[in-house]
């Protein structure tokens, strides 16, 4: 029964349950009269009715004065089973002396046979009315139930099962400012031993069910008491500390819809509760009560349920009594251990604990990176013996286990036969004396085992714990140092992630179910895998990754709710997407980047993503937005950039002295610039090429040996100088060039083992040549162009199958062959176009492109013009555009005196689009139309009035600024 607020609820006041005996017809219904003296007790008001009795306040008169509560059976109760019952409980609180549970006073019979007993009248409220109205913090709520547990043990260790703890069962009062519980009504408690000379062991009737149904075990929502001990109240108590935590039932039902008891036991049966965490946050009515009462916001009381107090709540509530707490004592044990932050028996190894910042001195790194290697990789194998030594502990410990249980089942069975020859004869009570004694040493021994083996499973799994962070800590992490970056020490990275590796494939093979150690080694190989993506072994890189996968993907098919494994697939999917990119493999890059999109989108359902994460994610548009690009798929490329755009800006604003968001930030403006240059947005693109570069100088000025930040600030000012181009700029324009070269020649050369340090500073060459070309000077052109082929051919040597490298060398020896054709070298210049070609065997469009404009040159106008044909897309790029109405220009002057009817639909297929350029605004831009105007491939359209018109529709709009 409920107490309202302004009642405090009493000393034997007993709920009816499934539990209380069936009352015969009419009882309960009145008030039922009773004699106002009951030896020296003066009834003075009834305070409580329950399954079989009712409870009055009365005065003692004799030898002392004070105030009870009387406990007398109800009249037309009078069959043998609730005689039997009441007096059980008479001798089961007798035996009890706790401050913790309340005192029993006296005993007796009324005249007409009506069996009583007083006990001490307690002024209190239920626990969880207490801690609510007095706005309990959970540690205070924690340190009270530890309180309760400790009565409860005494209880047990009186063999007495209360079997029907709730919080009206435990009542809480003040004791000079501090909460004192009392635990009442033992009234449905089973003995399981002996209590007095001449007492009868008490059980329930057959077909019986006992106890509260929100709170009683899964063992007892059956008939009869099968299964029932210690451990039953274990469960209760958990039920008591998940209200008193959460302020909600582990079990509940919808609003206005009460569940029936049958769906309540089929619940307790079969169902598992959600953590007090869980229910908690879906709690959203109650949640911010709930939060108050607890002097707390309703964020930081999720945040401290989860994790330790859900662990140890629901170790408290397993189905399985084998897999509770064994004892109340235990459960309190576990409770302290929370309190004091010591580690908790029922929360599994953490997956990882944070990596301290790597030391802030690195002035002699490198003369000690070899000692720090052989000091670390002892450590961590000394670590890993401990580990062993300690998983064999643990093995003992269980052998121990099971040997308490085995002698706690012979005690037991030992006490029945005692109680078995006591009922027989009077003489066989010497027997059964010694058999109590002999329990007693195997219960004391078997206790004393227990103690031992959980010291031991602590110790083992604290071992275990101390080699994971060895090499979490020592190995991985440090591999990761930016100061190790800077210096150049990719080898010494490599060998210590591989030693990593060996570890946690060692770790894995001891405990192969354990999926936080999978996790750990599929992290290692994703490391791997990004060192051989930075120093150019593809090879071995998509080797580590597809490892990495294999290992992953079972594992998150089991356990989808794993976050370390989660994370970790989604990084090898993203790494696999980069690499194929970076191999031109788009179709591959396509199939990983849209399983990473997937697990994105399960990922935001379940969780609320921190800063890192966010930056993880921004990472994983900028490389989808990249390859959306490459296949010409603008439209869609912006929607990623601009989402990635969108999560740098606001982490920079969130935290804006973190390095690695503003560094990404850099890549996400760099990728958007480029964008918008291919789609011809140059006003937009501009301000924008400034904003990177601008953020990318600040970085690198703060962090002048970081390679990362020094390469992306090349990318800034190589896009700020695409568009200064783009926009006639010129001047500027090879300024900011000759800074990109500037540091891409410095990465290079403290870098030679990193191919795209390589690449990059031939991209460098490609541009100042191009700018050249554009200003008219062949020769300058042609000298930044060969220095440009001749940094890609070093690369070729190497990696003679490097994808990259192969793109710009296509682009380089196209822009040769221009220059030649400027100084009027035509034998030159075919060369250059062959060689251009021999270079396109992959299926990026922009080389393609240039493939057609190729052929066309070349004379094989038949071939360029199908390739051309299969290019030309809505979506295509301004440049793209304009070299493939060169190809069609050229196909039509080559078919004049041949095919003039094919010549004339040649000729209008380049005017469309041309046509398409200016409606962009291609041509607003001074170079672009003076090109137009002077290019030799469109010498044949100069007499045509659709070209002259379209000349002079370009030359009437005002430059664009």
């Amino acid at each position: 029964m409920e107490t309202r607020d302004n009642l405090p609820a009493v000393t034997g006041i007993d709920e009816t349950s499934a539990a209380g005996p069936t009352a015969p017809p009419g009882a309960g219904a009145a008030r039922e009269a009773a004699p106002e003296w009951i030896g020296p007790y003066h009834l003075i008001q009834t305070i409580g009715e329950g399954g079989m009795g009712q409870v009055w306040l009365a005065e003692q008169t004799s030898p002392v004065r004070r105030q009870v509560a009387l406990k007398l059976i109800r009249a037309g109760w009078f069959d043998a089973e609730v005689i039997h019952r009441f007096e059980s409980e008479r001798q089961v609180l007798a035996v009890m002396d706790h401050p913790a549970i309340a005192k029993v006073f006296d005993a007796g019979s009324t005249a007409d046979g009506r069996p009583y007993f007083v006990m001490e009248y307690v002024q209190g409220m239920p626990i969880t009315a207490y801690c609510d109205r007095h706005a309990m913090t959970n540690r205070e709520r924690l340190a009270l139930f530890i309180r309760v547990c400790e009565g409860v043990q005494h209880a047990h260790q009186k063999s007495i099962i209360h079997r029907d703890l709730k919080p009206s069962n435990i009542l809480v009062s003040d004791a000079d400012g501090t909460p004192v519980p009392r635990i009442i009504d033992f009234g449905i408690a089973k003995a399981t031993t002996h209590v007095g000379e001449n007492a009868q062991t008490v059980f329930t009737r057959l077909g019986a069910i006992i106890g509260t149904p929100e709170y009683m075990s899964p063992e007892q929502s059956g008939a009869g008491a099968a299964g029932v001990d210690t451990r039953t109240d274990v469960y209760s108590l958990g039920v008591v500390l998940y209200e008193m935590l959460s302020g909600c039932l582990p079990f509940a039902a919808a609003p206005g819809q009460p569940a029936s008891l049958e769906t309540r036991l089929r619940q307790l049966r079969e169902e598992d509760p959600p953590t007090p965490s869980t229910r908690l946050k879906k709690a959203t009515a109650t949640l911010t009560t709930s939060a108050e009462q607890r002097g707390t916001t309703p964020k930081q009381l999720v945040g401290q349920l989860r994790g330790d107090l859900d662990w140890i709540t629901m170790k408290a509530l397993e189905k399985n009594p084998d897999r509770r707490y064994a004892t109340p004592s235990e459960l309190a044990a576990e409770v302290r251990r929370y309190l004091a932050d010591e580690p908790v028996v029922a929360r599994p190894p953490s997956r990882w604990y944070q990596l301290q910042k790597f030391a802030r001195r690195n002035r002699i790194l490198v003369a000690g990176a070899a000692a720090v290697v052989l000091v670390l990789a002892a450590g961590a194998t000394v670590s890993t013996i401990l580990a062993i030594r300690a998983t064999r502990a643990q093995q003992l410990a269980e052998q121990r286990r099971v040997q308490t249980e085995q002698a706690r089942a012979i005690a037991v069975e030992r006490e029945q036969e005692a109680v078995a020859s006591r009922q027989l004869a009077v003489q066989r009570e010497q027997e059964a004396e010694a058999a109590r004694t002999a329990e007693a040493r195997q219960r004391a021994a078997a206790e004393q085992s227990a103690r031992e083996a959980r010291q031991q499973t602590l110790a083992a799994q604290k071992n275990f714990q101390m080699a994971r962070d060895a090499v979490d800590q020592y190995f991985t992490k440090v591999s990761e140092s930016s100061e190790l970056k800077a210096k150049n020490l990719d080898k010494l990275r490599r060998e210590l992630l591989l030693t990593a590796r060996d570890f946690y494939q060692k770790f894995v093979d001891q405990r192969a179910t354990d999926n936080y150690l999978k996790a750990d080694l599929g992290g290692a190989l994703i490391r791997l895998g990004d060192i051989d993506v930075q120093t150019g072994d593809n090879a071995q890189a998509e080797q580590s990754l597809q490892q990495a996968e294999a290992i992953l993907e079972p594992g998150y098919r089991e356990h989808p709710d794993n976050a370390a494994i989660e994370n970790n697939l989604f990084s090898v999917y993203d790494g696999l997407g980069l690499l194929y990119l970076n191999m031109s493999r788009f179709a591959d890059a396509d199939t990983n980047y849209k399983k990473a999109a997937a697990l994105v989108t399960a990922w935001q359902q379940k969780h609320t993503l921190d800063g890192p994460a966010l930056n993880n994610l921004a990472d994983f548009y900028d490389s989808f937005g990249t390859l959306l690009t490459r296949s010409s798929k603008l439209s869609q490329a912006a929607e990623k950039y601009e989402t990635a755009l969108a999560l740098r800006r606001d982490l920079v604003k969130q935290a804006p002295d973190n390095s690695d968001y503003k560094t990404g930030l850099v890549m996400s403006d760099v990728n958007m610039v480029s964008l918008l240059a291919a789609s011809n947005q140059l006003p937009r693109a501009l301000p924008l090429a400034r904003e990177s570069v601008s953020v990318g100088e600040a970085l690198v000025a703060k962090n002048p040996g970081d390679p990362l930040m020094t390469s992306r600030l090349g990318s800034s000012y190589n896009n700020l100088g695409a568009l200064l181009t783009l926009t006639g700029q010129l001047r500027e324009a090879e300024q900011v060039h000759r800074k990109a070269a500037a540091l891409r020649e410095t990465l290079a050369a403290e870098h030679p083992a990193i191919t795209s340090y390589q690449i990059d500073l031939a991209g460098s060459y490609i541009n100042l040549g191009e700018l050249a070309a554009r200003r008219h000077d062949a020769q300058t052109a042609l000298d930044q162009l060969q220095k440009g082929e001749s940094t890609l051919a070093g690369v070729l040597a190497k990696e003679p199958r490097q994808s990259n490298a192969r793109y710009f060398l296509s682009y380089d020896e196209s822009w040769q062959a221009r220059a030649y054709d400027a100084l009027g070298d035509r034998t030159h210049a075919e060369k250059k176009w062959e060689s251009a070609i021999q270079y396109d065997d992959h299926s990026d469009p922009s080389l393609r492109v240039g493939k057609a404009l190729a052929l066309a040159w070349l004379g094989e106008t038949s071939a360029a013009v199908t390739l051309a044909d299969t290019l030309t897309t809505k979506d295509q790029q301004a440049d793209a555009l304009f070299d493939l109405a060169g190809v069609y220009a050229l196909a039509s002057a080559s078919l004049v005196a041949t095919d003039a009817q094919q010549s004339e639909s040649d000729a209008a297929k380049s005017i469309a689009l041309l046509q398409r350029d200016q409606a962009a605004g291609y041509f607003h831009v001074p170079e672009q139309l003076e090109q137009l105007r002077t290019a030799p491939q469109f010498a044949s359209l100069h007499n045509r009035a659709d070209y002259k018109a379209l000349l002079n529709a370009s030359a009437s709009v005002k430059p664009a600024s």
